[in-house]
């Protein structure tokens, strides 16, 4: 059969049944309600701690502090990525970060393609420092809390690199990302210098830290509240450890062909993402 124009005539499409846009839309649902309940489970017992830690820290030995507000944070995140697991949205592997609890003072250096890389980390390890945007420290949700765990705030360079020293010295994993900003350049932006100089001073390792993900979720310019595609999917694997050395150059360098190298046998794109945050960061003099 063919039209009047001679051409062939296309198949009228069948009443398609409303059943699977119903179990979209509950599938949505049921992703919006879990991710509302977990930010709101992770606020409020942030918020909670952040009241607690301001009232006992006073009266608290500095390591014994440093302890309990480390072992709060771990354990906010990890309860945290259970709620979002048990809603389905994220299905997480990141156990081989468990090989790292019992080893010595070592820098973290994570690929950082979302917001989500820090929760990642810390709620497998219940030791880790941490640098962090210094407009952070007296919010309060994060404040009190991260001033208990004796985390490091971001405002002097110099002020930075002698506390991240210090912090090395008492046993500590550090966790820095040597990109210093989410990835907006596939797969990692250029890196930063300021890690390599805290391990050149610190005589610390760097264990490189590999996390890779499906979504876009948290990247540069994704709103907090705004649902990807579900499940998010994260890998997370420990890469090579690099040691410190006086060429702080060679070795941001070295570490920057590695990262690439390894993400992209993860088939990660090469292409540019959107910079919602303008050009990559340039490394640090």
């Amino acid at each position: 059969m063919t039209t009047p124009a001679g051409q062939p005539a296309t198949a009228t499409p069948e009443p398609t049944s409303g059943a699977p846009a119903v179990a979209a839309l509950a599938r949505t649902s049921v992703g919006y309600l879990g991710l509302w309940f977990g930010l709101l489970t992770c606020g409020t017992l942030f918020l909670g701690w952040c009241g607690i830690a301001g009232l006992i820290s006073p009266f608290m030995e500095a390591a014994r502090r440093r302890r309990i507000g480390r072992l709060g944070m771990h354990s906010i995140f990890s309860i945290f990525l259970r709620i979002l697991h048990a809603f389905g949205i994220v299905k997480v592997d990141n156990a081989a970060l468990l090989a790292l609890r019992h080893e010595p003072a070592l820098i973290l250096a994570p690929n950082h393609p979302s917001m989500m890389d820090v929760v990642l980390v810390i709620s497998r390890l219940e030791n880790v420092g941490c640098i962090m945007k210094a407009e952070l420290w007296d919010n309060v949700f994060l404040g009190a809390g991260a001033r208990m765990a004796d985390f490091i705030r971001n405002d002097s360079a110099q002020s930075m690199i002698r506390l991240a020293v210090r912090d090395l010295q008492r046993g500590s994993h550090l966790l820095i990302f040597p990109e210093a900003t989410r990835t907006v350049r596939a797969p990692v932006n250029q890196l930063a210098g300021g890690y390599a100089l805290i391990a050149k001073k610190a005589g610390a390792s760097i264990q490189t830290i590999l996390i890779e993900t499906d979504s876009p979720y948290l990247r540069k310019g994704w709103p907090l509240f705004r649902l990807p595609p579900m499940p998010i999917r994260y890998s997370v694997r420990l890469g090579r450890r690099f040691e410190p050395r006086e060429d702080v150059d060679s070795l941001v360098d070295e570490m920057e062909r590695y990262y690439i190298e390894e993400l992209d046998r993860g088939n990660r794109s090469t292409e540019a993402l959107p910079d919602a945050a303008g050009p990559a960061m340039r490394r640090a003099a």
